[in-house]
């Protein structure tokens, strides 16, 4: 994850994390680091400037491979050592500033993030999964604007994936699934941000991918400590909240819900998603699928969509080496 968000004057920092679960397939992890790095030069340039803190989980040795538990044979620990070594050296090479932060024991997503957070100290942070790219341009200093005053009412921010096309109706449909009545429309409840066709939508649903959020509200309320504590150690934090937070803007209405949760989707009045999911394990052209996807989005009000990149990013070696953008799956 990464932790660095400097934003410029908005003091953000930005976190990355990469898990032990990222071994499984035989890919150049270090393609998937790169091409995420290269598409913050291209379409979120004030990220590409903060300080990032890339985050290593650590492992227990296991006879079985489970990776989402941290759990890895000799042979798979042998190839995450060489990944975090390619790491270290990408630390002192590259012409961003990162730093890593190699943990000792095996955290599980959440409380690696919790981890982080201990070594942050800007208002702001950007956690990146080690697997999610930027797409097209997104306007990161108006995210972070809104999130620093909103006095609290805005603590997280999520950015469009796929998973999220047409939110207003998913969000409709699985509240009305749960037995909510009412207005069912969080386009109403839409807070308006500083630029033109700009806008935050209340989120029901925590997700892991790609979001700007302070770091009060990660301290204060997602890893609060004593009674009503949210997380466990070893999960997403996902998984933990998703849950509670439905049945919460269900029983609570959505007004309600997003005034305790304070989670929202950025909304740029563009329907293709500003984060993608980088797989290695097929050989597609990504952005060609998405553009069939969304032919209409070709031009918006934050620029071209798939603009060409302004630095040189990662060109693979051979046809195994490529990446493909998918739907997050987790």
């Amino acid at each position: 994850m990464w932790t660095s968000l400097r934003c410029h004057a908005t003091g953000m920092c930005k976190l990355q994390a990469d898990a032990p679960c990222a071994i499984r397939r035989r890919h150049q992890l270090d393609c998937l680091d790169a091409k995420v790095l290269a598409s913050l030069e291209c379409h979120a340039r004030a990220l590409a400037e903060c300080k990032m803190l890339i985050v290593c989980d650590g492992t227990r040795a296991s006879a079985k491979n489970l990776f989402r538990s941290g759990r890895v044979d000799e042979p798979a620990a042998a190839r995450y050592a060489q990944y975090k070594q390619r790491l270290r050296t990408l630390a002192v090479a590259s012409r961003f500033e990162l730093r890593l932060l190699e943990l000792p024991t095996n955290h599980g997503f959440g409380y690696a993030v919790r981890a982080a957070l201990g070594e942050v100290h800007t208002p702001l942070v950007c956690v990146i999964q080690h697997d999610r790219t930027f797409l097209r341009a997104v306007d990161v200093e108006a995210v972070a604007t809104s999130v620093l005053e909103s006095k609290g009412a805005v603590g997280y921010v999520l950015l469009p994936t796929r998973s999220t096309h047409s939110y207003p109706q998913q969000v409709a449909s699985r509240l009305g699934e749960l037995g909510c009545r009412g207005d069912l429309d969080i386009t109403r409840l839409a807070r308006p941000m500083s630029c033109a066709g700009l806008r935050l939508l209340p989120c029901p649903k925590w997700y892991d991918s790609t979001h700007i959020s302070s770091t009060q509200h990660y301290q204060e309320v997602i890893f609060a400590e004593g009674e009503g504590r949210l997380l466990t150690q070893g999960r997403f934090i996902e998984s933990e909240l998703g849950g509670r937070q439905l049945n919460d803007f269900a029983s609570l209405g959505i007004a309600a819900a997003v005034a305790v949760w304070a989670t929202w989707l950025f909304d740029d009045g563009l329907p293709a998603p500003i984060v993608g999911h980088l797989n290695g394990a097929r050989t597609v052209a990504p952005l060609g699928a998405l553009d069939a996807k969304f032919p209409q989005s070709t031009h918006g009000s934050i620029g071209r969509r798939w603009e060409p990149p302004t630095a040189a990013p990662y060109e693979p070696q051979s046809e195994s080496e490529a990446q493909e953008v998918r739907a997050p799956n987790d």
